[in-house]
């Protein structure tokens, strides 16, 4: 009689090595992940993470963004008034920073005055532009006496010349100016008021505050990594499978001078509300080989172009989990 022969056999899951791993733990923040234009990227030091970061959303108006440093002496190296030079211009009538907590929503706030005179009168903020991108510029404002802002742009500073010119009437608000596509001059510069049309110049006075100029997009660190039999192909430097399915995004981060952060995980995006103190956040999304790619980002303002504006966030390395019997993210 034939013995029987019993063979037990354990069913191993292909994916059990992907348990709880980070797959991303190979990329370097610095050197694999893509920066964009209107972001910086620095290691720092800090006592509760090792691999902490700062992620900076850059205001290319550097200094006198919201006017309440406590030493203004060097005010008109940034903001520069018109130069005392008849016939070509003439001083502004009040060029000043005021302090005051009852007038605007911060606690300082630059004044102007510009008279209607033969001369022009304006103040200007210069800056280096890169060709082809575009800018977005916008400040707090309210008007004292006069009926609304003047603002002319000019893609060459050493020039007498002004490009492109605004005007609105309004009496206070927030100012948002699209400033397209400058030319090849690597510098420019922003005026209230105007420096050679000053025939239809209009006497103002007026506050602002809060003034930002910055890329209208590209403001994330991002990376994007390739999924196993999509049509892209790409070398991702993580050494591993990315198939379909959900996974998890996860960061510590902290707030600075910014206290929004934004994910995206494939085609899912979520801002949240962060503080001063370290918190993880995650993010889980669905992915699937018609993405092509398994994008990542990570931007240190909100995902509406409009409300967003210039600041820091402190950030840790990113972790990437991959859950196959997960159907539908949390």
């Amino acid at each position: 009689m034939a013995s029987a022969i019993f063979i037990s056999c354990e069913y191993k899951s292909p994916f059990e090595d992907y348990k709880e791993r980070d797959l991303i733990e190979k990329l370097d923040l610095s050197a694999d992940w893509i920066k964009d234009f209107g972001v910086t990227l620095e290691p720092t030091s800090d006592s509760s993470y090792s691999d902490a970061y700062y992620l900076n959303f850059v205001n290319l108006i550097s200094k006198y963004s919201n006017f309440e440093e406590e030493n203004i002496s060097d005010l008109t190296d940034y903001w520069i008034p018109s130069p005392d030079s008849t016939p070509e211009s003439k001083k502004p009538e009040i060029f000043e920073i005021v302090k005051a907590s009852d007038v605007m929503s911060g606690n300082a706030f630059l004044h102007v005055k510009l008279q209607k005179n033969p001369e022009p009168q304006y103040v200007s903020y210069r800056f280096n532009t890169v060709k082809g991108k575009n800018y977005l510029f916008k400040f707090d404002y309210k008007c004292i006496s006069g009926d609304g802002y003047q603002l002319s742009f000019s893609d060459d500073y050493d020039i007498s010349s002004d490009n492109f010119k605004f005007f609105q009437q309004t009496n206070q608000g927030l100012v948002m100016i699209d400033i397209n596509a400058l030319e090849d001059s690597s510098k420019a510069e922003i005026r209230f008021g105007y420096k050679n049309l000053y025939s239809d110049a209009k006497a103002l006075d007026f506050y602002i505050d809060n003034a930002a100029l910055f890329p209208v997009s590209n403001v994330s660190i991002s990376k994007e990594l390739c999924i196993v039999d999509s049509e892209e192909r790409t070398d991702d430097k993580t050494c591993e499978k990315f198939y379909e399915g959900v996974y998890k995004l996860s960061l510590n981060v902290k707030g600075s001078s910014s206290k929004i952060v934004s994910l995206r995980l494939g085609t899912r995006f979520k801002e949240y509300d962060i503080s001063d103190s370290w918190s993880e956040i995650t993010l889980e999304a669905q992915i699937l080989k018609s993405h092509k790619y398994l994008s990542i980002s990570i931007m240190p303002t909100v995902i509406d172009e409009s409300r967003r504006f210039p600041g820091g966030i402190y950030i840790t390395k990113p972790k990437l989990y991959f859950y196959p019997n997960k159907s539908s993210p949390d």
